[in-house]
């Protein structure tokens, strides 16, 4: 046995004995390096930023504020959760953001243990999907990222295990409650998909097997009642606070049903994550060659499934939960890549099944998933010739030289012990993450952050200009302005606004700075940066 193997397979059986330990050594290596290294990015984290500011500065923690104005977009409890960071000590800035996404990535795989200790499933399946769902670049990425999706994620996972006790196990009322609980906390993290996710679920999954009578329940009515307390809570609050118009309207109306019905951004075509799902799997979706499609689809296992569908498994109900949520999110018009993240949990664990019991097809995901490696590592290294920054093209390099050695190592040892190769991506997918994540990430600030911007409106504000903003994303400057600023996409609203003040800074896009060539007149551009994401170049002018 060489040194590698050993380190894998000791790594394999302490993880076994410890597991929640070892996940949390390995969330502690991919992100203590990067806690406080990059700016914030366009254009989630900068308003998350502002939004937390006036929460800890304003009180705003009910009905939280953006740049000086009430926000419907999100409910309070994931910015109260990044609150609960600020007090301990030695925690500050933009360093709190991150260990919530850390520690929200901590849980997310802690509460995926547990829906697998819920449905059965032995040890080493679910120290695998430990290792897939810590080895899944997407997953791994967004431990670095400062959103709330993880945190919702984590207790739509717990609804839904418990929810699965209750209702397909049949045991104590307790987890009803708690299922049902832990469905209104989610809703108070980001929505009411926290709620209708888990529901759909289980009735899809009782539908199947035959037993949507324990759905219709007069439990069940308790537990939605349960689920209803603190969402009403909050919502009387927001009435109390804001008015009755602004939860109907504002809230129920723009930011729950339309963003459902008729998004008015992020509106996406039906199939759209067919699409994205298997690219937010990475490299795991290499196991879809591991599936035996023809005999899958057969007409004597569609018929053997369905005569059998009341003797449930545990992997009967990954395959729906997963397509349930599936289902749901392809029917909502607002679609973004990160909504798939409920899904993966389930995914991961089909995987790991495939992984330690189908041997020959488990050679051909293993292959499938060298191929995919190299794909990205290769990718990555053709955006070199576009790279002028020294430190981005180090990062670069770096991050496809180590996603190639690991697929060589994939490669090498395909026909090996699964618990090796699990310890291989494991290793190799963790020194990615910290190579990104302390080089490429890091030098692309300039590009992803509107930082540099609202440096140059701050220093201008500071000397009396007036901080405006035309046609731009609410709230991308406010944070690093250290201020607020008067925000319209009306150009006659601007007009009075700017004749009404002596001196302005003005933030714009470039592309509406030459649809409007009268503040060519009034204005000089003293700034000009591109942003990524944000509809191309951005310009900070001054009127004197």
């Amino acid at each position: 046995m060489d040194e590698r193997t050993r380190l894998t397979s000791s790594l394999w059986s302490i993880t076994e004995r410890f597991p929640l330990i070892i996940a949390t050594i390995v969330v502690f290596v991919q992100t203590v390096f990067s806690l406080n290294n990059r700016a914030l990015w366009f254009s989630d984290e900068v308003r998350y930023a502002n939004v937390y500011q006036n929460l800890v500065e304003g009180g705003h923690w009910v009905v939280l504020n953006l740049n000086g104005m009430p926000y419907p977009d999100k409910p309070p409890l994931y910015f109260l959760f990044l609150n609960a960071i600020d007090a301990f000590p030695g925690v500050s800035g933009t360093t709190v953001f991150f260990i919530g996404s850390a520690l929200s990535g901590l849980a997310f795989v802690a509460a995926t243990k547990y829906l697998g200790e819920v449905l059965e499933f032995d040890r080493k399946t679910q120290v695998a999907a430990i290792y897939i769902s810590l080895s899944t670049i997407f997953v791994v990425s967004l431990f670095h990222y400062v959103r709330m999706d993880l945190l919702f994620c984590v207790f739509i996972l717990l609804s839904i295990a418990f929810l699965y006790q209750h209702y397909v196990k049949q045991e104590g009322s307790k987890y009803l409650y708690l299922g049902y609980l832990a469905a209104s906390i989610a809703t108070l993290v980001k929505g009411p998909l926290g709620v209708i996710i888990p529901l759909l679920v289980l009735v899809v999954f009782l539908v199947w097997i035959g037993k949507a009578r324990r759905f219709l329940s007069t439990n069940t009515l308790l537990g939605l009642l349960v689920s209803l307390i603190p969402i009403g809570i909050w919502a009387y609050g927001v009435v109390v606070v804001q008015g009755s118009d602004f939860l109907t309207q504002d809230i129920l109306g723009m930011h729950v049903v339309q963003r459902a019905t008729n998004a008015f951004h992020h509106k996406e075509p039906f199939y759209y994550y067919f699409v994205i799902l298997p690219v937010t799997f990475l490299p795991w979706t290499g196991f879809v060659a591991s599936v035996q499609f023809k005999r899958l689809f057969s007409a004597s296992v569609s018929k053997s499934t369905v005569a059998n569908r009341k003797q449930h498994g545990s992997y009967a109900f990954l395959i729906s939960a997963s397509v349930t949520i599936l289902a749901l999110l392809s029917l909502m018009s607002g679609k973004v890549a990160i909504y798939v993240l409920p899904i993966l949990p389930f995914l991961s664990f089909l995987v790991a099944h495939k992984v330690l019991v189908d041997g020959k097809g488990a050679q051909r995901g293993w292959i499938a998933v060298s191929l995919l490696l190299c794909a990205v590592g290769i990718g990555a290294l053709f955006t070199l010739p576009n790279v002028q920054n020294i430190t981005l093209q180090f990062g670069i390099i770096l991050g496809s030289v180590l996603l190639l050695l690991t697929a060589i190592q994939i490669w090498r040892f395909r026909h090996e012990n699964p618990r090796r190769l699990l310890g291989v991506m494991l290793i190799g997918l963790t020194l990615w993450v910290v190579s990104q994540f302390t080089t490429t990430f890091t030098a692309l600030d300039g590009q992803l952050s509107p930082r540099d911007h609202a440096s140059v409106i701050k220093e201008y504000a500071s000397e009396g200009y007036e901080p405006m903003s035309f046609k731009t994303y609410p709230g991308i400057f406010t944070f690093y302005a250290g201020q607020n600023l008067f925000e319209t996409d009306e150009i006659a609203t601007l007009l009075e606004e700017v004749n009404a003040a002596e001196k302005v800074v003005l933030a714009i896009t470039k592309s509406s700075w030459e649809k409007h060539p009268i503040l060519g007149g009034l204005f000089t551009v003293v700034f000009e940066q591109n942003i990524s994401g944000g509809g191309g170049v951005y310009l900070v002018a001054l009127k004197d």
